[in-house]
């Protein structure tokens, strides 16, 4: 049975970006795995943020959403998505987050090699731990996090109030890291970050490469979201 993902996503003020923003995500999170879900956290928005997300669910199956009434810290966001999706695994994207999804499938396959895998803008070029304390100095706020459920069901259950990066530092968890800044909409393997496959999947890749030519079908979200804006 292949992985489960569970995006979680927050947005606060979002009604013009949020469409957009939900068409990539489904469009590059099928091409990871067949079993996903997109959870879009409405935090605390004063504009039409809420209805245009329960527009978008009418139209993917795959998309829920949570309206909080207040902004949320990062810590409650993540609870609150954690207790409301089912994912093996789940990915967070920061609301600081100036990048499109370019690099989950980069994220996707670094988790096998740790239990925490995050792409920071000004991170190091190379996967590599991120330093387990903050007092070394000002470190960025990764774009993306992606983790194993049962890592961050741990953090869960204590019911604190710290966040769930600072638990996963204290307890040693392996984290790899990549630099955000290098990676387009849509990275390959040669980009320049050095991720060691198992066998079986680099025989999958090139496998998957001889049948480049052979034509592929693909949900085009982009152009059902426009039909949907227009009515049609």
């Amino acid at each position: 049975m292949k992985t489960s993902l569970s995006a979680l996503v927050p947005v606060t003020n979002s009604q013009s970006t949020v469409g957009p923003l939900v068409s990539q995500l489904l469009e590059v999170m099928s091409e990871l795995t067949d079993r996903f879900e997109l959870l879009v956290i409405d935090n605390g928005s004063t504009d039409a943020t809420a209805e245009v997300i329960a527009d978008l669910a009418l139209l993917y199956p795959q998309l829920s959403q949570v309206v909080l009434a207040a902004p949320a810290d990062r810590a409650t966001l993540m609870r609150q998505g954690m207790l409301r999706s089912s994912g093996d695994v789940v990915l967070y994207r920061s609301e600081t987050c100036a990048g499109g999804p370019g690099a989950l499938n980069l994220l996707w396959h670094a988790l096998r090699l740790g239990d925490v895998a995050i792409a920071r803008r000004g991170g190091p070029a190379l996967l590599g731990a991120i330093p387990p304390l903050p007092s070394e100095g000002p470190v960025t706020e990764p774009d993306w996090h992606m983790a194993r459920r049962c890592v961050l069901d741990g953090w869960l259950r204590t019911q604190s109030s710290r966040d769930w990066a600072d638990f996963l530092a204290a307890r040693g968890f392996a984290v790899q890291e990549i630099d955000s800044r290098w990676i387009g909409p849509r990275p390959s393997w040669r980009s320049g970050v050095s991720v060691q496959l198992p066998a079986a999947h680099v025989q999958r890749r090139d496998s998957a490469a001889s049948q480049a030519t052979r034509p592929t079908r693909r949900p085009n979200y982009l152009d059902r979201l426009k039909a949907f804006a227009l009515g049609e």
